[in-house]
């Protein structure tokens, strides 16, 4: 019964077209179900657990709002004389009570209260079907341990006297947790260890721990690789060993223990650094109260070695980490026993004393409401790692036995399972939970089986436990928060869990994850509130449109826009038939940016589809809702749903005119219908279904209100009423049946709201008399008054002293209740229950009449029935005990008149409760009071200054509750005379509760805005508010730190905010605290339900955006946002064109590398040119934002421009061509990379190679400029220099010279020979320019001349080498006549190849990446503009994980490295290389791989 298989989409609806409401779902009841058996089966080992507290001890925490007399000493240990048992009126059971923690802790946990709730409303909106609601985290103010004067008070018996009192939070038994059983193994003694021999490991990095090659949970989990590539710890983490204390003399350990600076140099026997603890030098027993909190047990110096014992020092083992603080916190006797009271406070003094991880190696079944509040402050500073527990427990749907352990458990905590089957489990994975409505869960899995660690006196040994798994987890998660310190603790969790290998936690993949988008389907709302629509009751009906708005939550990294779209989903046969009766007409929609853990919400551009008309009733259709994020096509989220399209006559809302429903027709109830001083006319033949409605949430149910009504001409108050008259015949029976699919309904002809006995006395002249309830109204019993009756002129006599007969009650005669329906508060006559069904009474002397009725294996419960109960028959009545029929409060003597109960055993009396809830709606909102009938909405304000606002926010019978709001005079202002708070934020004007679809329809970006911030009463305007905003819990992502300015009356703050890249997209919750009332020094009430507003930053971004056109190329530049965003890996520059007909090309990546500033130099924006563009073109640009966790922002917004048209031989592109360019070239063929470099106008004759052709050319220019054509490159008609040759020139060696002669002046050489030389240059070529450099392996000599000097033709001596013996020869040569021609070059009859100017970038490029595919052997060919000072390849698949790793060639120019990847599986990679300098990332450059 409670297994659930498939994965269902909660509905949820628009009360306006803004606001969508939490609902009820049926699948809330399984879950509570499913707790209760699950629970009800309570194991042995949890009873124990549960039964396992301090005798005579019990923890009290009285509500935050309770004065309890708490003070704080000196040392901030907080005080209190306050009488706990007098306030809870068990004073002569209190011998004492001591409030717990410190002033520092309370105070924290006031302030962090809110923090832990990003998980909560995180989990819970993963989980939409299990009925969890955030609640308030609890503050560790006002907690008391009570002691009880007699030992053996039932403790659990006074917590049940005391926990319902209004000043009482919780009370919760002193709870006894323990370090858990765990297996001993290998001992080693210090003196066998001190002989054993230092190794060296074969691993990367050289750990030299005799012990090392014993402690495979560091290689099985890559933490030697976090070694290798990351760290091993830089001594500034420290870890808080709460346990059983920890040997910090062991040489080991020593090293690595946290020291209390001020305490160890301060003055013996003081409180140095005020902390509470005296002497604290190395921690705290909290079980003796001392400051040598050493191990009497082991387990707590086991557990501190594998977090934290010092590496490569030659001796035992290697912590996890290698250089970290342990800090010892002795919360448990040598037995291994603690109370929750002392580990509470354990936990109190690691965070307030720096501890940044803390390690808990112990648990219990039992849930400490004192321990959790002490977890959650620490959560805001600290990563808490906790142990599953080793009793094989699981936590999910079908775990068998099932029990969380805590503090494991709790989501906030990473809880560290082993894969070994004693280990405690997580059945339904790290984030979903169906266990129950708590949403609990263990995180990872780490070894903890044969653990070799370090024990008290110097020794060594292995244990077995997740207690050995936890601190594995500490120790690495500290090296993580080490190098990753910007990472929120969140994100962390999202590594760990996404990065996990098969079987354990892979830290290094976790430490360079590449977060990639998670796009979940949470929640849909239907919408058929649209013009043409027949019902407009979010449920879909025959013939109507129904829009379909999806919610959908990101998971992990940056989506920059996601996918939802709806198909039907069956198979052939069910898509044929359900395809012609459904058609979708939009199929498709998209979201805004969605940050790392946000929700997006449609409330536009919905998903539609139409229904054909004339549908058969409850017709079922199946559709699939998918979604995905757009960068990442493949990874789809897909949930089947199901809808049921209604065909009836529906009743619905309000009904104030009498109403009748016809014979013949079928009409269908799925909400409340109410009746206000109106009837209900059924006639006979009609068929009334009450079913649910599946997107409300609602059951069909029909509401009566009467109210007093007084006469004005006689000034007699009688009763206002409303009815059901079902009136069938014999012949003609009315049917009451549930809708398909629904399991149960009820119709109440109850009157709600007033009384129908009148309640009068006068005076009656005819008798002398006072008559009480002179206008009594008795039912009517006798089949001819109902024939008779005239329902539509019921008369309203009133005749002093007389008694009006008239039908008081409802009346059914001859109805049918078939299986499922019950009937209540109604007369019955000749009418029959069904299989199962309830047949009840209702309150009030002769008010309700029985008659000829059949509860047939049905309920009858005849409370407060009166004589006209006559001729029924409770036949095989089926009810709580078997065979039973419960009878009525009330007992007459003549009730039992030919009544029959056919197989009833036994007959019993039962008074029925009235009760109803008109407490706070989460978040705010009120119930309607079902007892008022039609309520007033006045005196009490809610948070809002709309009256629409107020309706969405209320509950009342619309929304599936009892009783019915009126706002004729609401309260839209809160009162001055109560203390202060923030009732309006306005932002750019628009008030961000009241009207926030004006927000969503205007989305903040990019730039400044003004928070305008409204307080109830004056303010102190000497301190400003603390405002923040963030996506998720607490809200303070982004704090509003610009200087602000008050009203003069002091009741407004405005501040102007700048809005820049960084701010996470979608909805922001704003967050106000810390404003102080003027006067009494009152603190307003943190504000942060309410009040959001919509950031689309990365789309806004057109500021400081700027497009340069020049030469051949277009300059790019705009504001860097390093000051903003602090992970920024670079940026990436897109480029697209629109066509004719404005169609848009694909953006396309332009930049090979990140564009990055640039380190080395002051600058003032980021700046990007682009080379690759022709002229006479327009370009359009947008570029993103690379953090990183390789995170994309969305695209900032688009500029455009077209690039100049450059003139041939202006190389450097300052419009001129002259001797700069010369040099220019030069500087570009000795691959000095000079910036700008115009390639275009360089390469004068177009062979696509720079060399010293061009040179020649670029002096002919110069020298012989000519005005019969356009020179520009982008005209039609440019003449460029001939790229083909146009003649010879032959080389040739006479002994030691090199001579050149062709039949044209020769206007300039470049040679490449095979090995450097010495040479004297040829006495020939006086006016020739020269140089030589090194290009590869080559020695390169370049002749030319600036002013057309030339090389004659006739045979020329170039040079004479000074080594004969030297071989070598010309490989390669390039030659030119003074007017730019070429001449091919001849050697020994061979013509040689042409001289290539050096590839040259400013940056990394990643040249090539060959084979692509590949099957193992995969080469990687780059290019580095300078050397580096490590280069490295890293190779990720496309879940973000690290899955190969090295270390490449860091010299400058071109390299090629094999790299070896056969033991990757067949799928898609990313390659990656960083390349290193001065200590930070310079350049990275990425290529797709796919491995066969």
């Amino acid at each position: 019964m409670c297994h659930n298989s498939t994965l269902r989409i909660e509905y949820t609806f628009f009360k306006t077209f803004l606001a969508m409401k939490l609902l009820h779902n049926i699948i809330l009841v399984v879950i509570f179900i499913c707790t209760t058996i699950i629970y009800a089966q309570t194991p042995p080992a949890v009873q124990q657990d549960l039964m396992n507290f301090e005798p005579g001890e019990l923890i009290v925490k009285l509500k935050d709002n309770v004065e309890a007399g708490v003070t704080y000493a000196e040392n901030g240990k907080a005080i209190s004389s306050f009488n706990v048992g007098e306030l809870l009126n068990i004073e002569d059971k209190v011998a004492s009570s001591e409030v717990m923690f410190h002033q520092k802790g309370i105070e924290a946990s006031i302030d962090n209260s809110q923090r832990l709730k990003a998980f909560y409303a995180a989990k819970a909106a993963a989980n939409p079907n299990n009925g969890y609601t955030p609640k308030e985290p609890l503050t560790m103010k006002n907690v008391f341990v009570v002691k009880t004067t007699d030992e053996q008070e039932n403790i659990l018996q006074l917590i049940q006297q005391i926990k319902d009192d209004p000043n009482v939070e919780y009370a919760e038994p002193n709870y006894i947790y323990g370090i858990d059983d765990f297996e001993v193994g290998e001992m080693i003694t210090a003196e066998e260890a001190s002989k054993m021999s230092t190794k060296n490991s074969m691993l990367p990095i050289e750990v030299n721990d005799p012990l090392y090659s014993s402690q495979s949970n560091i290689t099985s989990t890559n933490i030697d690789d976090v070694w290798d590539t990351e760290s091993t710890g830089n001594g500034t983490q420290i870890i808080a060993i709460l346990d059983t204390g920890v040997d910090y003399t062991h040489p080991d350990l020593e090293e690595n223990i946290w020291i209390n600076e001020a305490e160890l140099n301060g003055v013996e026997g003081y409180d140095d650094d005020g902390n509470g603890y005296i002497d604290d030098i190395r921690g705290w027993d909290f079980h003796h109260q001392t400051n040598t909190p050493l191990d009497d047990n082991m387990h707590g110096t086991h557990v501190a070695g594998i977090a934290g014992a010092v590496g490569n020092n030659g001796i035992g083992i290697a912590g996890a980490a290698w250089d970290v603080k342990l800090m010892p916190l002795k919360v448990f006797q040598a037995s291994g026993i603690g109370d929750a009271a002392t580990i509470a406070q354990g936990i109190e003094y690691a965070y307030m004393n720096g501890a940044t991880v803390l390690n808990m190696s112990f648990g219990s079944f039992a849930e400490s409401f004192t321990m959790k509040a002490a977890l959650e402050n620490a959560y805001s500073t600290a990563i808490l790692v906790a142990a599953a527990g080793n009793n094989g427990f699981g936590i999910g749907p079908n775990c068998i036995p099932c029990a969380p352990f805590y503090p494991a458990a709790y989501s906030f905590i990473v809880g560290v399972e082993d894969a070994a089957g004693y280990s405690n489990y997580d059945q339904d994975g790290p984030v979903y939970s169906l266990y129950s409505s708590f949403l609990l869960n263990y995180e990872v899995v780490a070894p903890g089986s044969g653990i070799m660690s370090t024990i008290p006196n110097g020794g060594y040994g292995t244990l077995t436990g997740t207690s050995m798994a936890t601190p594995l987890v500490a120790g690495a998660v500290s090296i993580y928060a080490q190098q990753q310190p910007d990472d929120s603790q969140e994100l962390m969790f999202g590594n760990l869990i996404n990065t996990a290998g098969d079987t354990y936690v892979d830290f290094l993949a976790a430490m360079n994850a590449a977060p990639i988008p998670d796009i979940k389907l949470l929640t849909a709302a239907i919408s058929d509130t649209i013009p043409g629509n027949t019902y407009q009751d979010f449920e879909p009906d025959s013939g109507e449109t129904i829009h379909l708005y999806p919610t959908v939550k990101n998971y992990w990294g940056l989506s920059n826009g996601a996918k939802i779209s709806i198909e039907i989903g069956g198979n052939e046969l069910q898509n044929d038939y359900w395809s012609s009766i459904v058609t979708i007409t939009e199929p498709e929609t998209t979201t805004g940016s969605i940050s790392a853990y946000a929700t997006y919400q449609m409330l536009s551009d919905p998903l539609e589809f139409t229904i054909a008309d004339e549908v058969a009733h409850n017709t079922q259709v199946e559709f699939i809702l998918k979604a995905w994020d757009e960068e990442y096509p493949n990874q789809v989220h897909a949930i089947d749903f199901k809808l049921f399209i209604k065909n009836s006559i529906k009743l619905q809302g309000l009904i104030e005119n009498d109403t009748i429903l016809y014979a013949d027709k079928e009409y269908l109830i799925d909400n409340t219908v109410i009746l206000k001083h109106a009837n209900l006319i059924i006639k006979p033949g009609a068929t009334i279904r009450f079913g649910r409605n599946e997107v409300l949430g609602t059951s069909g149910q029909i509401q009566l209100y009467s109210e007093p009504f007084t006469d004005s001409e006689t000034g007699l108050t009688y009763t206002k009423e409303s009815k059901i008259l079902a009136l069938g015949t014999k012949d003609s029976i009315i049917t009451f049946k549930t809708d398909s699919y629904t399991n149960s309904a009820s119709i109440n002809g109850y009157s709600l709201g007033g009384s129908s006995q009148g309640g009068q006395t006068i005076y009656d002249e005819n008798s002398g008399q006072e008559i009480t309830n002179p206008f009594y109204q008795s039912s009517l019993y006798t089949l001819e008054e109902i024939e008779s009756l005239d329902p539509y002129s019921i008369p309203l006599e009133f005749t002093s002293g007389t008694t009006q007969l008239r039908m008081a009650s409802s009346l059914c005669n001859y109805c049918v209740f078939e299986e499922g329906m019950s009937g209540t508060n109604m007369s019955f006559m000749n009418s029959r229950f069904q299989y199962g069904n309830y047949m009840g009474a209702g309150q009030g002397p002769d008010n309700f009449a029985y008659r000829n009725n059949l509860t047939d294996q049905s309920s009858a419960s005849y409370g407060a029935f009166r004589p006209g109960f006559y001729n029924n028959i409770a036949n095989q009545h089926l009810g709580g005990d078997s065979n039973t029929t419960a009878i009525g409060a009330t007992w007459y003597n003549n009730w039992e008149n030919n009544n029959y109960f056919n197989l009833s055993k036994i007959l019993w009396t039962f008074i029925d409760g009235v009760g109803y809830n008109s407490g706070l709606w989460d978040p705010v909102g009120f119930r309607a009071p079902s007892y008022n009938g039609f309520t007033e909405f006045e005196g009490i304000w809610l948070g809002t200054g709309s009256i629409d606002k107020l309706k969405e926010l209320n509950i009342d019978a619309f929304d599936g509750a009892s009783g019915v709001w009126e706002y004729t005079n609401p309260r839209l202002t809160p009162y001055e005379e109560a203390h202060a708070v923030v009732w309006k934020v306005e932002v750019n004007g628009i008030n961000s509760f009241d009207n926030y679809l004006q927000m969503y329809n205007n989305p903040i970006g990019i730039g400044s805005h003004e928070f305008k911030v409204y307080f109830s009463r004056e303010m102190d305007t000497s301190v400003n508010p603390r405002i923040s905003y963030g996506v998720t819990l607490p809200f303070t992502q982004k704090l509003i730190d610009e200087e602000g300015s008050w009203s003069d009356d002091g009741k407004i703050y405005t501040v102007n905010h700048e809005i820049s890249v960084g701010a996470a997209d979608g909805i922001n919750r704003i967050r106000v605290t810390e404003a102080i009332e003027l006067g009494d020094g009152w603190e307003i009430p943190k504000e942060d339900l309410r009040f959001n507003i919509l950031l689309q930053v990365s789309g806004s971004a057109s500021t400081g955006f700027f497009a340069t056109p020049g030469l051949g190329r277009i300059e790019l530049d705009w504001e860097s946002s390093s000051d903003i965003i602090t992970d920024i890996l670079g940026y990436n520059m897109y480029r697209y064109q629109v066509d004719a007909d404005g169609v848009e090309s694909d953006p396309v990546k332009l930049n090979e590398t990140l564009i990055v500033e640039d380190t080395d130099e002051s600058t003032t924006g980021v700046y990007f040119t682009d080379y690759e563009v022709v002229e006479g073109q327009t370009y359009f640009y947008k570029y993103k934002i690379l953090r990183t966790s390789f995170e994309e922002t969305d695209y900032f917004n688009t500029i455009s421009s077209a690039p100049l048209t450059s003139t041939l031989g202006d190389s450097n592109g300052d419009f001129a061509v002259d001797v700069l360019d010369l040099v220019h070239d030069v500087d570009y063929i000795l691959g000095n990379n000079p910036e700008p470099f115009i390639f275009l106008a360089g390469d004068v004759n177009a062979d696509e190679t720079i060399n010293v052709l061009d040179i020649v050319g670029t002096v002919d220019i110069i020298l012989n400029p000519s005005d019969d054509s356009d020179s520009s490159v982008g005209s039609d008609d440019i003449q460029f220099y001939p790229s083909e040759a146009i003649g010879t020139a032959n080389f040739t060696w006479e002994g030691n010279d090199l001579y050149v002669e062709s039949n044209f002046d020769i206007g300039g050489i470049q040679l490449a020979f095979n090995t450097d030389f010495d040479y004297i240059l040829s006495e020939e070529l006086p006016n020739i320019e020269h140089l030589d450099y090194t290009q590869e392996d080559s020695k390169i000599l370049m002749l030319y001349s600036f002013n057309n000097t030339v090389i004659a033709s006739s045979k020329t001596k170039i040079l004479t080498r000074l080594d004969a013996s030297q071989e070598f020869d010309i490989e390669q040569a390039v030659v030119g006549t003074t007017s730019g021609a070429k001449l091919n070059a001849v050697l020994n009859s061979s013509v040689l190849s042409t001289i290539d100017a050096p590839f040259q970038n400013k940056n990394l490029q990643f040249l090539n990446l060959y084979p692509n595919p590949a099957e193992g052997l995969v080469n990687l060919e780059y290019y580095l503009p300078n050397q580096m000072d490590q280069v490295v390849a890293k190779v990720y698949d496309l879940l973000g994980r690290l899955v190969h790793i090295q270390v490449l060639e860091n010299k400058e120019g071109i390299s090629k490295t094999p790299m070896e990847l056969s033991r990757l599986k067949t799928g898609n990679y990313i390659v990656l290389i960083t390349a290193n300098k001065g200590g930070s990332i310079k350049n990275i450059a990425n290529k797709k791989l796919i491995i066969k």
